[in-house]
This record gives structure tokens, C-alpha cells and sequence, in this order.
């Protein structure tokens, strides 16, 4: 049966696709309204975002810069992909006050150019490769924010944690990635936020699971980092060095925490605590003063 091992869903590139061969058409209304909040048309794309898409674009065959500056010829960045565009204005309510304001926010996924065998620094420019042209495509079809994937540098090596893939951490403000993003935003003019590994040189190398969020100006607006605890006694990905593990450890057995105390809670009126709510619900409530 297809898509046992060729990597399809039975036949199909898309969930979308599976649904529609095999529902009819109440019933596929009903799987679009769980999924999407109802019916999301698919819009039209430029001709030059499908060509990138398929592999037809006269630059396919050229390379494609990286961070660096540099050319790349990884073959693998100029495969085709696949390229959607919904719309989901019509599940939005309108606003009576203003105009609508359409933003068009792409995302992306993609697969690692190369195995995880190659050099590191091979691997992290054959996804500079790959993103650029896909995020290309993103800004030539109108794309005002660009999500790129969770550690899009390097392949996704959170569920491992072994220490060597710390080599694709970087500097969240001046690394490699937010320097190639910078490029991308200024050049389609919109906001790209850029998941990767950081390394805070500044307190002592420690490494955060970091978005950096760049304007369409190039400008670093700013960064999340993602505080991850230790689950199921596993180490961290980029474990402290021992002597300041050990240290902590002495620290916590000579210092035990004092007992946890329960918070004293103070009533509030009922009215209070609407109010706040109708402040950051907004829209078409209308916000009663304090």
C-alpha cells in the first residue's frame, strides 16, 4: 500500500489531499471546520513563487548564498517543495470601527539538505541554502511575517542531547543565522523569527533554545528563550561542567530550601476581576475604565 514507506499519506502529499479523495463533500466541510475553524479557501501565488516551488525558475540551477556570503553548490537546495496559500479572513470576525487588515503569515518546514554524518558547518550552510529559498518564495508571494522552524540550523537534536551538536550554537544578536535572516527581511520587507540554538558568550557559554525576532528594517526587535526543565532524569542538552554541577550540588545538600509556604490570597470584588477580563478580551467589548 502507498505511503508505508515512500513517505506519502497512502498516495497523498497532504492531509488535505487524503480528505478530499476519500470524504464527500458535507463531510469534508465538517473536517475543514475542526481543522481550520471552517472553510479556507486556497489563494492564487505569483508565477515566480510556483516556479520556485517546482524547480522551474532560471536561478535553480545556480547557487544560492549562505550566511557566509559564499556560494553553495549543495544540490539539495533546489529541490522542489511543496508551496500552499490559504486564506482565513473569512473565519474572522469583523470589526465595526475599523478597517480590515489583512497580514499574511508564512511558515515553513523543511527537512535537513544532508545527513547528519557531514561536517557541521556543511550541514548549517546547506540550510542556509534551503531556507533562503523557500523563504524567497514566502516573500515574493506578499509573506508579512515568516516563522521559520525550531532549530532550523542543525538537525533537531533536543530528543538526543548529545553535547556535540552545542558546535551549531550561536550568537542570537550577531550569529551566522540572524545575519542571513537580517538579509532576507530587509530584502522582502517583513518580520522573520528565527528559532535557534544560542550561545550566551557573555555568562559563561550558556546555551538557550532562543527565537530571535528580526523587523523588516534588519533590526533585531528581540529574543525568547524557552526554559526547558529536565524530564524523566535526563541530562540537559549542553550539560554545566562538572565542578559547577558538583558545586551546586554541595550548595543545595548544605542549604536545604525552606519549607514552601501557601500563598496568602486576598479576595477581590467579582466586578474587579470582569473588568480586567473585558480589558484583555477587547474587540468588541468595550473596555470599562479602572
Amino acid at each position: 500500500m502507498a505511503g508505508d514507506d515512500d513517505g506519502t499519506l497512502a498516495g497523498h502529499d497532504r492531509l488535505e489531499d487524503l480528505l478530499a479523495a476519500h470524504l464527500p463533500p458535507r463531510e469534508l466541510d465538517a473536517a475543514m471546520r475542526v481543522l481550520y475553524g471552517g472553510a479556507a479557501p486556497e489563494l492564487e501565488l505569483p508565477a515566480a513563487c510556483r516556479a520556485l516551488a517546482t524547480g522551474d525558475d532560471d536561478d535553480s540551477a545556480a547557487a544560492t548564498s549562505n550566511g557566509n556570503g559564499h556560494p553553495s553548490t549543495t544540490t539539495t537546495t533546489t529541490k522542489p517543495f511543496d508551496l500552499r496559500c490559504y486564506s482565513l479572513a473569512s473565519n474572522a470576525a469583523r470589526e465595526q470601527g475599523r478597517a480590515p487588515r489583512v497580514v499574511r503569515v508564512g511558515v515553513i518546514q523543511h527537512a535537513t539538505p544532508l545527513p547528519t554524518t557531514a561536517p557541521y558547518g556543511a550541514q548549517r550552510d546547506a540550510a542556509f541554502a534551503r531556507v533562503s529559498r523557500l523563504a524567497e518564495a514566502a516573500g515574493l508571494g506578499g509573506c508579512n511575517v515568516l516563522c521559520l522552524q525550531e532549530a532550523w540550523t542543525m538537525p533537531f537534536a533536543f530528543c538526543t542531547r548529545e553535547r556535540e551538536w552545542c558546535e551549531f550554537a550561536e550568537s542570537a544578536e550577531e550569529g551566522p543565522a540572524t545575519r542571513l535572516c537580517q538579509k532576507l527581511a530587509r530584502r522582502f520587507n517583513m518580520v522573520v523569527l528565527s528559532p535557534i540554538l544560542e550561545r550566551d558568550a557573555a555568562h559563561g557559554d550558556t546555551i538557550w533554545n532562543t527565537v530571535v525576532v528580526i523587523g523588516p528594517g534588519g533590526q533585531v526587535i528581540g529574543k525568547h528563550r524557552k526554559v526547558r526543565r529536565q524530564e524523566g532524569g535526563k541530562a540537559p542538552l549542553c550539560p554545566r561542567p562538572a565542578h559547577e554541577r558538583e558545586k551546586t550540588t554541595n550548595q543545595q545538600i548544605a542549604s536545604p530550601p525552606p519549607p514552601r509556604k501557601k500563598p496568602q490570597t486576598e479576595p477581590h470584588p467579582p466586578r474587579r476581576r470582569l473588568q480586567r477580563v473585558d480589558l484583555l478580551l477587547g474587540g468588541r467589548h468595550r473596555a470599562p475604565c479602572l
